[in-house]
């Protein structure tokens, strides 16, 4: 794995278990994930012509991490052993 990858990956994680005390990704609807990844896309070009370079990160990571749920809830994600009710780490 690439050290970027493995970096921006344990961001995610990072921005996930900030959410940790809200219900998992499994039971949002497509609509509520897609805004939300797209009210954080509409942040990034002002943090980017600000130079706020801890909240690109942690914007980026946010974008990132809507990418994932929405592929995980369409079973593009293959997780084995996968727990009822709860997000598996």
């Amino acid at each position: 794995m690439r050290k970027q990858v493995e970096t921006f990956s344990k961001e995610m994680e990072s921005r996930l278990i900030e959410n940790d005390h809200k219900t998992g990704w499994h039971d949002c609807s497509h609509d509520f994930l897609i805004n939300n990844l797209k009210r954080n896309l509409r942040k990034l070009p002002a943090l980017i012509h600000l130079n706020k370079k801890d909240e690109i990160i942690k914007t980026t990571a946010d974008i990132a991490n809507y990418a994932m749920m929405i592929a995980d809830n369409e079973g593009g994600l293959k997780i084995e052993n996968r727990t009822v009710g709860r997000d598996n780490r």
